[in-house]
This record gives structure tokens, sequence and C-alpha cells, in this order.
């Protein structure tokens, strides 16, 4: 009813009215899901809704595609925001928002989720989907802090479905030894860049940051170009990551210094996406 003046084409609207934040203003107001979250979509585009907003709205917002929507554009924003975005879809009701939460956790890799990345995956009943997602971002975070958060989750819980659970533990003890080993491979002269390569591009995908520093000191060490290229590469796709900051301003000071053409183009295009 608030928005009954407003009644533009949507098709000539995004044609040629793409920057009218007042009318994108009033659409919000629309109670069809869809139209209100291009609204949001368009608003956001133009720089005339903020991340802040944009939070109040998954707080607030009883439509579940609207508070994806504004989780989806926080997220594509990935500034301090995120990491409470990240907490509130978590346990958002509308579980695609949940796994979408559950994938940015393990791609963000902040303390301030460790918690609830395992409060949540230790409990019954959970969408397959997402437990999927959460067991992947167990794994992000340091050794002794993920296994000890493990350890609290657990504490005090009984029944078999917990028993299956505590079994969990042991296998997931051993895949953080495995993977601390060979970030730990990484400095040791004795082991082949070959061997090291796989430790590299899996960064790719896990956006590791709990060695940052052990990949930084390596970085500094290494002779070899193409090695360079491609942890400079790895490193520009943390772009979700709560040390994302750290490791642009860690690029940006190797391209004072670095002499070899391709890595440092390598580097200004890695700057670039984490900006």
């Amino acid at each position: 009813q608030g928005c009954t003046e407003v009644k533009p084409d949507l098709n000539e609207a995004l044609t040629s009215r793409k920057s009218d934040v007042k009318m994108w203003r009033k659409l919000m107001r629309h109670p069809h899901p869809e139209v209100k979250s291009l609204a949001m979509k368009m608003l956001f585009e133009n720089g005339a809704l903020s991340p802040g907003e944009l939070l109040r709205v998954m707080q607030e917002e009883k439509q579940a595609t609207v508070r994806l929507m504004a989780f989806n554009l926080i997220k594509k924003s990935a500034g301090e925001e995120l990491v409470s975005a990240i907490h509130l879809g978590l346990y958002d009701n509308y579980e695609l928002l949940r796994r979408l939460s559950a994938m940015t956790a393990g791609q963000n890799g902040s303390p301030l989720l460790l918690d609830d990345v395992f409060t949540l995956r230790i409990q019954p009943g959970l969408p397959r989907r997402v437990d999927f997602q959460l067991n992947d971002a167990s794994a992000i975070f340091g050794k002794e802090e993920a296994i000890a958060a493990f350890e609290k989750a657990l504490k005090g819980r009984t029944g078999k479905w917990y028993e299956n659970e505590t079994r969990q533990l042991v296998s997931f003890r051993s895949t953080m030894e495995n993977r601390e080993k060979g970030f730990r491979d990484l400095l040791d002269p004795a082991v082949p860049l070959k061997a090291k390569r796989f430790t590299i591009t899996s960064l790719r995908n896990s956006c590791d940051p709990a060695y940052l520093d052990t990949l930084f000191t390596y970085y500094k060490g290494l002779g070899e170009q193409d090695q360079k290229v491609l942890l400079v590469e790895a490193l520009g796709w943390y772009t979700y990551s709560w040390k994302k900051g750290e490791i642009r301003d860690f690029l940006r000071s190797q391209l004072e210094t670095e002499k070899d053409e391709r890595v440092r183009q390598e580097l200004i295009r890695s700057v670039s996406r984490l900006k």
C-alpha cells in the first residue's frame, strides 16, 4: 500500500532509470519479494544502500529471498559487516541462506565464527548440504583452536548421535595435523617444490588464513619465479577472508622490491582483487 503511487515498468526502469534512487527507494516498500530484492540491488549499485542497512534487512525482513539478497550484497561489499551477516545467516530458517553462510564462513575464517561453526556442525538434523559446508568451514581455523572448539561443542553431550561425533573428532584431529604438516613442509628445503605445489594450489579453494605467516615467509625465501606467481595468484582468491587487508598489504609491500615482471603483474592483479 505504501508504494501504490510507484508502478514503473521494471524493464523500462532497468534500462532508462537505473540511477533513479528515489524510485528504487520507494520500491523497497513493495510487497513482492522479487521487486524488493531488485530495488535493493539497484540501490546498492548506486551506492545508496549501505552494508549496515542491509544487515538490518537481514535482521528484520520476514521474506526469505529478500534476506538472501541482503546477504549476497553484503558479501559482495566484503567489508566489516560480513562476519555479522554470516552469523545471522548460519541461524536463519531458510536453508539456502544457511548453506551460503556456512560456505562463506569457510571463505572468511574469522575467529568470531569459530564457536558457531562447531556448535552447528554437531547438531542433529542439520540439512545435508549445510552440514557439508560446515565440515569444510571447520578446517579453515588453526589446528589447536579448531580442536578446542570441537571439544567444547561436544562437552556434556550424551547419546548415540554425539558418540558418533566424538569419533569424528578423532578423524578431524588427524586431518588438521596433516594440514599443518603441509604448511610446515613449505619451509623445509628438503621437500621438493613439486610436492609443495599442491599446498599452494589448494589455497584457491580453502583460502586458509591460519598459516599466513608461513606463506609470507615462504614467498620471501622463494627464488623460483613460477612458484612465486602461483602463490601470489592463490592469495588473490582471499576476497572474503577476514585477513584480506593483511594479505593486500603484504602483496603491496612486495611490489616495492620485486624485479621479475611476470611476478609484478600477478602482484598487481591480486592486490586489485583484494580491494
